[in-house]
């Protein structure tokens, strides 16, 4: 091949390279760009993860709760079914005395009667005849109570069972609004949990997608790098020619003038500094 013809093939193969590199740099931030997107789903799936294990943690202990105080409140039903069965019981005894002994009056009306005429008597100064009276008063209230006493037992019972009553049943309502209220909570960590569980679907979709795009380039970056490789390769080749090339030129050019020194060094002619490094390049 003669010297323009591998110049020309040199320039070409530079433009080519050229070309190539271009192509190549493009690939390269194309890669690393879904390199980077990657690594970013990455750490997203990884943070959401740990967010999904912490309301895991939240929801399981809610629900521990729930239940726990459903047992309890399952036990203060039970307890308001045996008060209810009591009062029911109470109840019957109360009809029964009342029908046994006719009883119209209040029990409780008749006894705090007893106790203010007793005040009275205690505290007032009054007559012999006033006090006679009010103690007149006393006996006969006494006489009434003693025949309704029994009643006011019973309603003794019935108060003191009611109140007991009404306490577990305030439990119970109590223990109902947390259930509800703590499985309210509960609810919304799973749902958090669910919409964060769709994300991470999504992120592993991008994910995959992402790694396949990086893998092609990855591919096509290798293949086009490798065609890189063997144009430099030809490019070198090519002035390692044009190199020898011109060495050759060079050895003739300077052999013609180590003729033309001897031909004057045997005339007798005057070497002149030219001369002389001739001379010395052709190591003489």
């Amino acid at each position: 091949m003669q010297k323009n013809e591998l110049h020309e093939s040199l320039q070409s193969a530079r433009k080519e390279i050229e070309s190539i590199r271009q192509s190549l740099n493009k690939i390269n931030d194309e890669k690393e760009s879904f390199f980077q997107k990657r690594q970013d789903a990455g750490r997203k799936i990884r943070q959401l993860i740990s967010e999904v294990k912490e309301l895991r943690q939240k929801r399981d202990a809610l629900t521990s709760s729930v239940k726990d105080l459903k047992k309890g409140r399952e036990e203060l039903n039970t307890r308001l079914k045996g008060f209810s069965s009591e009062l029911k019981t109470i109840s019957s005894k109360k009809q029964e005395v009342l029908k046994k002994h006719k009883i119209k009056e209040d029990p409780a009306k008749i006894r705090t009667q007893i106790d203010r005429l007793e005040v009275k008597l205690e505290t007032e100064v009054m007559s012999f005849e006033k006090e006679k009276q009010f103690n007149k008063q006393i006996k006969e209230l006494r006489k009434r109570y003693h025949d309704v006493k029994d009643l006011d037992v019973v309603l003794g019972n019935f108060s003191e069972k009611s109140k007991e009553a009404y306490k577990v049943r305030d439990e119970a309502k109590k223990a109902h609004r947390d259930i509800q209220g703590r499985a309210g909570e509960s609810q919304k960590f799973h749902e958090a949990m669910i919409a964060k569980s769709k994300e991470i679907d999504a992120l592993r979709k991008e994910e995959d997608e992402t790694n396949r795009n990086f893998m092609e380039l990855k591919s096509r970056f290798t293949e086009i790098n490798d065609q890189l490789k063997e144009k430099l390769k030809a490019a070198g080749d090519i002035s390692s020619q044009l190199k020898e090339m011109s060495m050759d030129r060079d050895e003739r050019i300077l052999r013609s003038k180590e003729q033309l020194v001897e031909e004057k060094i045997k005339k007798g002619e005057k070497l002149t500094t030219e001369d002389l490094l001739v001379f010395q390049k052709m190591g003489k």
